[in-house]
């Protein structure tokens, strides 16, 4: 078996055991307030399926070993910066404004950064952002500080 069977195997586990732990949680009350129950299951269920695509997907067999060496390190870094500076200031500057600032940001270290690419990575982050707020906050009811929508 390949090493991203096994992953995957190990990831569907761990959703699913999300998804049973949150189950003994309880009922989900969806006249009122959904409560730490709602997004946990969204995501133990959005992890399993694509732990299953990812499980069932024909092997290619497995990577050669230099290109499992080709890991951005340096984008990895800024990655864990940006969230760590997300989680800073999103008390500061707001849900919208602070996940719009992390989106760009991620978008950049993975990709090349032209001024084109710039404007394109802040319209994503800030299209982004305003789609999650108004789903969270205008259809979910989930109250977050500094949501504009």
């Amino acid at each position: 078996m390949s090493s991203t069977r096994i992953s995957a195997l190990a990831f569907l586990a761990l959703a699913v055991f999300m998804l049973w732990s949150n189950e003994q949680l309880g009922k989900i009350d969806m006249m009122g307030d959904p409560g730490p129950l709602l997004m946990p299951r969204i995501t133990g269920g959005l992890m399993a399926a694509l732990a299953l695509l990812l499980a069932l997907r024909p092997d290619a067999g497995e990577a050669p070993k230099a290109a499992a060496s080709a890991l951005p390190l340096p984008a990895v870094a800024g990655l864990v910066a940006a969230v760590l500076g997300y989680a800073a200031l999103f008390g500061i500057l707001g849900f919208t404004l602070s996940t719009a600032l992390f989106l760009a940001t991620a978008i950049l270290l993975f990709g090349p950064r032209r001024p084109r690419d710039i404007g394109i990575a802040a319209a994503v982050g800030i299209a982004v952002s305003l789609g999650l707020g108004l789903v969270l906050n205008g259809l979910l009811g989930v109250n977050l500080p500094g949501t504009l929508i």
